[in-house]
C-alpha cells in the first residue's frame, strides 16, 4: 500500500486551442514540470506550448519524465497533460487506470 494522493482537479475534456510539443537540448539548466529535478545543459527535454481558454503556457520536461508519459499513454490509451503525470502514475499504481 502506498500513500500518494493526487490533487489534480478533474480534467473537463476541453481540448487545447494549440498544443505543440518539440524536442530541444538544454542551452542552459531548466527545472522539469513533472519531477522538479533539474534538466542539465546539453540534456534534451521536451519544450511543449499550449494555448488553453486563450492562456498561453510553456512547460519543460526532462527526457525520463516524458518517455514515462509516453508509455502510460501507449498503455492506458489517455492524454496526460503536463504537470500531471505524478497524477497518472498514483492512479497506474492504485489501478484506477
Amino acid at each position: 500500500m502506498n500513500n500518494f494522493e493526487c490533487y489534480c482537479e478533474p480534467s473537463e475534456g476541453e481540448p487545447c486551442e494549440v498544443w505543440h510539443a518539440t524536442w530541444r537540448k538544454a542551452r542552459k539548466k531548466h527545472i522539469c514540470v513533472e519531477c522538479k529535478e533539474a534538466i542539465d545543459l546539453g540534456e534534451r527535454y521536451e519544450y511543449t506550448f499550449i494555448i488553453f481558454e486563450g492562456a498561453p503556457s510553456s512547460y519543460k520536461t526532462c527526457e525520463f519524465c516524458t518517455k514515462e508519459m509516453i508509455r502510460i499513454r501507449r498503455k492506458h490509451g489517455m492524454n496526460i497533460i503536463p504537470g500531471e503525470l505524478a497524477c497518472a502514475l498514483v492512479a497506474e499504481l492504485r489501478g484506477d487506470l
